[in-house]
This record gives C-alpha cells, sequence and structure tokens, in this order.
C-alpha cells in the first residue's frame, strides 16, 4: 500500500480526508519503468491513469507514417491518462518515459470498484481531474484554433 505522504504530494489527493486518502491508496499500485520505456501506445485499449512520483514522461501522437508530435512532457507531480479512467476508451496518444521513472497507477476496474463503495471520496478525487482535462481540452482547442488561421492564411495568400 503507498503511504498517504506520498500521496498528499499530488494535489489530486488535496481534498481527501486521511481516511480517504488511505482508502483510496489501496486500489493504487506502484511501478518502476527504465529509460524510454513505452508506458502505452495510441489506439490501444485503455484503463489506467498514472501519477509521476519521479521522472517525466512523454506524451506523443502519431501523425502520419513515421511522424509524430510531442503533445506535452510531464514531469514529477503531474498525471495522464485520465481520460481511461473516464471512458475506457482506447488510448489517444503514448506515453514513453524519458529517464527511468516512478510511477503509481490506479486501474479502471479498481477505480470503478472503488466509486461503488465510496462515491464521495471518488468525486472529490474526480473534481482536480476534471479541472486539469478541461484545461487540456482548452489549450488544445486554442491550439487547433492557430493552426486553422495559419491555414487560412496560407490558403488565402496569392501565389
Amino acid at each position: 500500500m503507498i503511504d498517504n505522504e506520498t500521496l498528499r504530494k499530488f494535489f489530486l489527493f488535496g481534498d481527501l480526508s486521511d481516511l480517504e486518502v488511505t482508502n483510496i491508496s489501496q486500489i493504487i499500485t506502484e511501478e518502476d519503468f527504465p529509460p524510454k520505456s513505452v508506458l502505452f501506445e495510441e489506439n490501444e485499449p485503455g484503463g489506467a491513469l498514472y501519477l509521476i512520483v519521479e521522472g517525466s514522461v512523454q506524451i506523443i501522437k502519431r501523425l502520419a507514417k513515421n511522424k509524430q508530435k510531442s503533445l506535452s512532457m510531464l514531469k514529477t507531480g503531474e498525471f495522464f491518462g485520465e481520460m481511461s479512467l473516464l471512458d475506457g476508451e482506447p488510448r489517444s496518444a503514448s506515453a514513453v518515459t524519458q529517464e527511468g521513472c516512478k510511477c503509481l497507477k490506479i486501474s479502471r476496474e479498481h477505480f470503478l470498484n472503488f466509486l461503488d463503495q465510496h462515491p464521495r471520496t471518488a468525486f472529490k478525487f474526480f473534481t482536480p481531474i476534471i479541472k486539469v482535462f478541461s484545461k487540456r481540452l482548452r489549450d488544445n482547442n486554442e491550439h487547433f484554433r492557430d493552426l486553422l488561421v495559419w491555414y487560412l492564411k496560407k490558403e488565402t495568400t496569392p501565389k
């Protein structure tokens, strides 16, 4: 079982009581990964949220044959895989460690069971995840808008 002190380093646990943190810690596992480990590939079945205890993880999106784009570089204290925890759909991007990395993992299956047993705690845990998810979506919308403006300017520029 992961100790409460480690979990308290993540803001996701900030609104939870000590008992609630202890309860949720029972569904969390710890995993160590060497550098350049592929944690999951885009389009693989989803199924877990990861929290970075040490190290960094690059989130990568495939664009075309042999082309990819780095979406973000996440570091200690951040998390990823929240979409999979929420909807259970295939992964929307790949995740690769950049150095040796220690992560905490919450599987969707365990979290759904936890949700049934502790709905109030699960809601309190989900609230900051939803805020980060919303911010990431807004950032992506801005990026998309910028790309669209660039494309439209390119299309309307005389050649």
